[in-house]
């Protein structure tokens, strides 16, 4: 049997048991592996960068202190995701007026269509800034199913778990905020197969 490199790593449960038995350099371990998925996540709803790393350190400090509660129901990158949600809407409701404002990400561009025409590149920029728009107007509840589902490639149970609602409200969320962005993309002159964005914008049946 041929074994890759991977399989004489420790598993991330290994390092989780690790940092409960005291072991502080394990818990640094899991930090450097989630950190910039944790920090990116709390970016694209605060649009702040120094609070956002605040934030994102504060994240730790609370799955640091509650990990005895992680029970491996979900993976520990969903369980360090639902910590920043709560630490995000808190930071907005203290300050109603920080609007949301989608910070760049290239992982928006990872759906992008097979068929893009060679000159997509140059125009990443306007169609970012027009999506950017579209999120941005979507209702909060719309809005963070899909950030979930679609840029944080969550299953819609986790999804579910982490909003606190039925698996088929979720589903129902993110197939409304996908009608509602392609009909703003429409409204803009775009289409969702020519918004690099086919799979996050996608008609549906709407």
């Amino acid at each position: 049997m041929v074994t890759s490199p991977d399989d004489d790593m420790p598993s991330e449960r290994h390092f989780i048991d690790a940092a409960l038995d005291g072991d502080h350099r394990s818990f640094l371990h899991l930090v450097r592996r989630h950190q910039n998925r944790v920090y990116r996540f709390l970016l694209k709803h605060i649009n702040h960068v120094a609070d956002a790393e605040d934030l994102a350190q504060d994240t730790f400090i609370e799955a640091y202190l509650n990990l005895a509660n992680f029970r491996g129901d979900s993976t520990l990158a969903t369980w360090l995701l639902g910590i920043a949600l709560n630490k995000a809407r808190n930071y907005l409701n203290r300050a109603p007026e920080r609007r949301f404002h989608w910070e760049s990400d290239d992982s928006l561009f990872n759906h992008a269509s097979p068929n893009s025409m060679p000159c997509l590149d140059l125009e990443k920029r306007q169609v970012l800034d027009t999506v950017r728009q579209g999120i941005a107007q979507l209702p909060t509840d719309l809005r963070e199913a899909l950030i979930f589902v679609s840029f944080e490639q969550l299953s819609y149970q986790d999804t579910a778990n982490l909003l606190g609602i039925p698996v088929g409200t979720a589903k129902s969320r993110v197939n409304r905020a996908r009608c509602l962005l392609a009909d703003y993309l429409q409204v803009q002159g775009l289409t969702p197969s020519d918004a690099v964005l086919p799979t996050i914008a996608a008609s549906g049946s709407c």
